[in-house]
């Protein structure tokens, strides 16, 4: 009986719900959210539903239950009344309106990283690699766009910013802000489930951690996030992504992706640096003069690291392995 006690206990510990929540067992139980959805993804396509989900229709309404039971549904049942967690705090319109204007350089960077890593892969010989979620087509008329900004963007950035920027956040003490972007950017990373993006993810996700801990909410993140996929939208005569949709070679791609490559990034590192300039200095104007204890209710970082974390570790490694053999095509 003590020993069977004593499985229950461990089984407890690595996978139950802590009595101070992590940021651990949020991957965990992302990481199973996100495990289910790929699954009955497969499971559709395989089905040869009458709506597929790489329809812009079958994509938007799978979309918003993927980001409510893996974002928004955990974030919800939680976090433990402290509805400031998931949001943090509002800091003004004027520091807004500067994240919404930061979406530019950040839809520069992304897609020139995005276009040359597409190119290296096919290069290098590799097929075309397509993320476990995207839709193609439908976007032709003003209706069209609108739902498709809506439901690849807007949607799954509000799941992202109050789970990851959110709650996930409020689980780091402020001693732990170097730890906090270095778990919260390879989690983006991870849950953005999309090979071609690996190297624009981590720059969006470095981005939006920076405008997190500069402007103390997740308000600004998100807005800069959804200006960036507007910028996507207007700019796409000027610089726009390789459709992967529509290309079987490296050959395919025209030269102009190239031409415009360098001195695109030479002005989105430029805009960049700028308006990094402009949050550090408002953070330490407005709330980096005094020094933040660290919240003690906090778990101690130890408690963080428990199987159920090397799970989730490994259920979101092999859905990359499964995306890259297409799988879910």
């Amino acid at each position: 009986m003590a020993e069977k006690d004593k499985i229950l206990r461990t089984l407890k510990y690595h996978f139950g719900k802590p009595e101070s929540l992590t940021w651990g067992f949020l991957l965990f139980i992302a990481s199973i959210f996100a495990a289910l959805f790929f699954w009955g993804k497969c499971v559709i396509n395989s089905l040869e539903a009458p709506i597929p989900t790489t329809s812009l229709v079958g994509f938007a309404i799978f979309m918003p239950i993927y980001v409510f039971f893996t974002f928004v549904f955990p974030s919800l049942l939680l976090k433990q009344g402290n509805t400031k967690a998931l949001v943090g705090n509002y800091t003004g319109t004027g520091i807004l309106i500067i994240a919404i204007l930061s979406g530019l350089p950040i839809m520069l960077i992304s897609t020139i990283l995005n276009n040359i890593i597409i190119w290296l892969l096919l290069r290098g010989g590799s097929k075309i690699l397509y993320p476990a979620f995207f839709y193609y087509g439908g976007t032709n008329s003003k209706i069209g766009l609108t739902l498709g900004i809506l439901v690849d963007t807007v949607i799954p950035a509000f799941g992202i910013c109050i789970f990851f920027l959110g709650l996930m956040w409020s689980r780091f003490k402020h001693s732990q802000k170097k730890l906090a972007y270095l778990v919260i950017i390879s989690a983006y990373v991870l849950f953005t489930m999309d090979i071609a993006a690996i190297l624009s993810s981590v720059i969006v996700g470095w981005w939006i951690c920076k405008l997190r801990d500069k402007t103390d909410g997740v308000y600004a993140p998100f807005l800069c996030l959804v200006s960036s996929r507007i910028c996507s939208a207007l700019f796409s005569g000027t610089i726009s992504k390789i459709d992967i949709y529509s290309i079987q070679t490296f050959s395919d791609i025209p030269s102009s992706f190239f031409y415009a490559a360098l001195p695109t990034i030479f002005i989105a590192v430029i805009l960049l640096a700028f308006f990094t300039r402009i949050f550090d200095d408002y953070y330490y104007k407005y709330m980096g003069r005094d020094v933040i204890a660290d919240d003690e209710t906090i778990a101690p970082l130890t408690r963080n690291f428990t199987f159920g974390l090397i799970i989730s570790l490994l259920i979101m490694i092999t859905i990359w392995v499964l995306i890259s053999k297409g799988v879910h095509l």
